[in-house]
C-alpha cells in the first residue's frame, strides 16, 4: 500500500476484489503451513522483498479477481 498499489479510492467494486483475493489467499496459506509462517512473519513486522514467495501469492490472488490490476504491477516492478 505504501507504493500505491492498492489505491482503491471510493470504488467499492475494487474493495470487493481485494476481499475475495484475501479469502483465497487465506485458504492457500492454511493449505501450506510453511507459506503461512512466512506470511505471518511479515505481519509481525518483517520486511517483504519484491521477489518473496508471499508477494507472489498476494499478486496471484489479487489478479485472479481484479484482472486489470496486473498493469499496475508491471509499472511498479
Amino acid at each position: 500500500m505504501d507504493k500505491g498499489l492498492l489505491d482503491l479510492g471510493e470504488d467499492r467494486e475494487k474493495f470487493g476484489y481485494i476481499q475475495s483475493a484475501a479469502q483465497d489467499l487465506a485458504k492457500k496459506l492454511l493449505e501450506n503451513r510453511l507459506d503461512l509462517i512466512a506470511a505471518a512473519s511479515v505481519v509481525l513486522g518483517g520486511d517483504l522483498p519484491d521477489d518473496d514467495s508471499t508477494m507472489s501469492l498476494c499478486k496471484q490472488a489479487i489478479t485472479v479477481h481484479w484482472q486489470t490490476y496486473g498493469s499496475r504491477l508491471s509499472t511498479m516492478e
